[in-house]
């Protein structure tokens, strides 16, 4: 199976999203470096599906996935410099970590 087969369903709208995931991975493979990603939604539609196959099909595989809830981090702590300093600390045994965040 197809990382992208991960996704099931024919409708129109999954047709869609799967020719979004296939040109954004081939922008990946060959651009310098991958494009940020925003998945937006409602509660239960498929984000965290969505960024774990283009984490498992992009440049990047081979790489720890970091699934963060950032609903779940204060308002007043978030930010680029805390959230990376956040995700070193937790993570201090790969100091190369990309994070793929939605915030529902």
């Amino acid at each position: 199976m197809t990382t992208l087969a991960e996704i099931i369903g024919d409708s129109a709208g999954i047709r869609r999203l799967r020719d979004q995931l296939e040109h954004i991975l081939k922008r990946a493979a060959t651009a310098r470096r991958p494009p940020s990603i925003l998945i937006r939604g409602e509660t239960g539609t498929g984000k965290g599906l969505v960024a774990r196959t283009i984490h498992r099909a992009g440049p990047r595989a081979a790489a720890p996935y970091v699934d963060l809830n950032c609903a779940a981090i204060p308002e007043n702590t978030v930010g680029v410099v805390t959230l990376t300093e956040r995700l070193r600390e937790t993570f201090l045994a790969a100091p190369s970590v990309h994070a793929i965040v939605a915030r529902e």
